[in-house]
């Protein structure tokens, strides 16, 4: 995995290796680390539009009461790379709204009012992480 030596290429980028702590304990290392008003997450195996940022930044500056916005993902397979036999093959069709950490943009205050990611879950911290912002009052 070539990811720290890509990160480490591009200027202003600070990388921040922690070794296998896990998702939940890498997102908020990053929420703490990160100095900026607004949040966003980007993992190894996931790409942005070059737009990305600049779009749902903009949104959030023309909506100062939202929290957080989501973007349009499409999901797909690098080529020949096959799919585990459970994969749903409908998901690489289309875009897709996708409350997942890497389509998310969020203002720092939101996680300072519902929290980080439970470390103690190994899978869906993000869907733990989304229900708990419901339940506060921020819907998307």
């Amino acid at each position: 995995d070539d990811t720290a030596r890509i990160a480490n290429s591009f200027p202003g980028v600070a990388l921040h290796e922690q070794g296998g702590s896990g998702i939940p304990n890498a997102y908020n290392c990053g929420v703490k680390l990160a100095s900026g008003a607004l949040i966003a997450f980007l993992s190894h195996d996931d790409l942005w539009t070059p737009d990305k940022l600049a779009v749902q930044t903009g949104y959030l500056r023309e909506h100062p009461a939202a929290m957080y916005c989501v973007a349009l993902a499409k999901f797909f397979l690098e080529p020949g790379c096959s799919a585990p036999p459970t994969f749903r093959a409908a998901l690489l069709e289309g875009d897709h709204v996708a409350r997942i950490m890497e389509t998310l943009v969020a203002r720092r205050e939101l996680f300072d009012l519902v929290g980080g990611f439970d470390e103690a879950l190994h899978v869906a911290e993000d869907v733990d992480w989304y229900a708990r912002v419901a339940d506060a009052g921020y819907p998307v």
